[in-house]
């Protein structure tokens, strides 16, 4: 860790999970025929994390799984999507998925909760935002928020010179604002009104700010040939959009904009499709009529609809994204509604913005013949399942380093200081719950400083000193124990991954069966082989350990030394436990668990 960094700050998730009650492949409750070969995946914002192995013919499928990573981004949603497995069809489908705001991550942390499943459609998968500039024009020259267009005249006319002086600035700075301005955004969107849920979002604008003069220009010029009417326009710029959802790998977007009218009459425009980008910029304005006739043909069946007179007057724009399908369907990737109905509404729209896209409403979305994809139809009790998670998440910050000079002096005289229970870090220790969240910043901590050993000595000998029987030595979760497995990770896990990746490789690529539970077999008379296949294995990662006497870490064996000199200090007599003090904490808190869960030590990426 940079010990130097400003404002820095990790945010760090564990989850794990199990599943039941989901629905089989025919459609049928938990119990019936259909059943799945279940997966889960990890994922921010659609960005896939981790993936669990796969549990085979199940419709309760235990994971048993957890994943430990960093997040180095902004994230709108942590979700768990669950997957379905059909080897017979060679296709993935998905099961349902569970999505939680980042907002309210803090409501689960550290429980235990039952999720239900929720379906996995176009509108469920909504992500992304759309960066969108809106000109209203009352057909008299009068533009609302004129005070937006530094260029316009008390007139209405654009100051032409200025336009033309800013416009080749703007073409060069414009790719150096475009990130900028969708991380401001994004930045900024924690201060908004919280959202309904999850599949039901209000429309919000991001943020706004007055543009360059060349902005200002395109919009006025759109509307410059309709000034001599009185009939009033609304133009609407779509500037760009970023960080959209991808549908197979891919995304070629364009935006369609639709104005309802009073008398439900839909105009629509589309802009021109962007090629393989999720961050398209489209650049293009569409000009609406304030009112249109009262006698009109509609777009939608060709009929004449007849209406009040005085014509029907605009009430809101809809500005929806799409992905261009080639020659399949088009899929739906969100949209925003601009509501536009009366002066109030109109005066109230941003004129230069960013806005989240927003899932369609239930009664806009397409009707097929099921409620949900292939492989997700609903049982009877209108249930998908749940999925059990149980999430910790915390957000680290660190500050200049003379924010701590006076902790971390504190921290650093328990070195030295006795008795060791006066210390602030013993101190700590006791107060604290959760010994695992005080040992990692201290061994971080006295690891910078090269004082681990001694700090640990220091403790260790205090433990050691109050025991009566060494059977029990180091055998609760003590903040010693804590710290001890802390340091063997932080500093020995490239050790680790020398010792025992290329055995787990062979392990995991030559796939030998090495069950020998008769209960679980059902033909025992493999157990013979497969007893022989273990016992290789066994050797293998036993001489890996003790041939790699040489390469563990000098910080490990300092401390290892000083762990074995006070057990023979306070237990003379008895011979072993100097010895296993040592492989308790080698053996079993260090290359145990490494055998027993590659993936957290990263000793392997394969399923298992």
């Amino acid at each position: 860790m940079d010990w130097t960094a400003e404002n820095a700050s990790i945010n760090q998730l564990f989850s794990l999970g199990d599943a039941k009650d989901l629905v089989g492949r025919n459609g049928g409750a938990n119990g019936s025929t259909g059943v799945r070969d279940v997966y889960c995946t990890i994922a921010l914002d659609q960005e896939e994390i981790c993936r669990t192995p796969t549990i085979e013919r199940t419709l309760t499928p235990f994971f048993g799984e957890e994943y430990q990573f960093e997040i180095p981004r902004y994230f709108r949603y942590l979700s768990v999507y669950v997957w379905d497995r059909d080897r017979h069809l060679k296709q993935v489908k998905a099961v349902g998925k569970v999505a939680i705001r980042r907002e309210d991550l803090h409501e689960y942390n550290d429980k235990d909760y039952w999720f239900s499943l929720r379906p996995v459609d176009a509108d469920s998968e909504v992500q992304g935002l759309a960066h969108i500039q809106v000109t209203v024009d009352d057909g008299a020259g009068n533009l609302k928020r004129k005070s937006d267009f530094d260029d316009v005249t008390s007139s209405g006319e654009c100051d032409d010179e200025a336009g033309d002086d800013d416009d080749d600035r703007y073409e060069s700075e414009r790719n150096v604002t475009r990130n900028e301005s969708l991380r401001q955004a994004i930045r900024t969107s924690n201060t908004l009104t919280k959202t309904k849920s999850i599949f039901g979002h209000t429309d919000l604008s991001l943020w706004s700010g007055t543009q360059s003069k060349k902005t200002s220009v395109n919009m006025l010029d759109t509307l410059s040939p309709f000034r001599g009417e009185m009939k009033g326009r609304v133009a609407v710029r779509i500037v760009e959009c970023g960080n959209l959802a991808k549908k197979n790998g891919n995304c070629d977007p364009y935006v369609v904009l639709s104005a309802l009218y009073s008398n439900n009459r839909v105009i629509k425009k589309r802009t021109k499709i962007r090629k393989k980008t999720i961050n398209p910029v489209f650049d293009e304005t569409v000009v609406f009529d304030m009112s249109v006739d009262g006698d009109s043909k509609s777009d939608g069946n060709n009929a004449y609809t007849i209406v009040p007179l005085g014509g029907a007057d605009l009430c809101e724009i809809t500005v929806g994204v799409w992905h261009s399908g080639g020659m399949g369907e088009d899929v739906f990737l969100g949209q925003v509604k601009l509501p536009l109905r009366g002066r109030q509404e109109q005066n109230a729209i941003q004129p230069d913005a960013w806005y989240f896209l927003q899932p369609r409403p239930s009664h806009s979305r397409p009707v097929t013949s099921c409620a949900t994809p292939n492989g997700t139809r609903l049982s009877c009790n209108s249930s998908l399942g749940t999925l059990r998670l149980r999430l910790h998440y915390a957000a680290d910050h660190v500050f200049p380093l003379a924010t701590y000079d006076a902790l971390l002096n504190l921290l650093l005289q328990s070195v030295e200081q006795r008795p060791v229970t006066t210390t602030a870090v013993h101190i700590l220790g006791e107060v604290v719950s959760n010994k695992t969240d005080v040992a990692q910043p201290l061994v971080r901590l006295f690891t910078y400083k090269n004082k681990i050993a001694p700090m640990i000595k220091a403790l260790a000998d205090y433990e050691i000193s109050k025991l009566t029987d060494p059977t029990t030595i180091f055998r609760g979760n003590t903040l010693v124990s804590k710290m001890m497995d802390e340091a063997m990770r932080l500093t020995g896990i490239k050790y680790l991954h020398q010792t025992l990746r290329p055995v787990v490789d062979d392990i995991v690529q030559e796939k030998k069966p090495c069950e020998i539970d008769p209960s679980r077999l059902k033909d025992t008379s493999v157990i013979d082989g497969n007893l022989q296949n273990l016992q290789e294995y066994v050797e293998r990662v036993f001489n890996a350990i003790t041939t790699s006497a040489v390469r563990c870490p000098a910080v490990l064996c300092q401390i290892f030394h000083d762990l074995k000199e006070s057990a023979k200090h306070f237990f003379p007599d008895n011979r072993e436990v100097r010895y296993s003090v040592v492989s308790g904490f080698i053996f079993l808190r260090f290359f145990a668990p490494a055998i027993l869960g590659p993936k957290l030590f990263d000793l392997t990426t394969e399923p298992l």
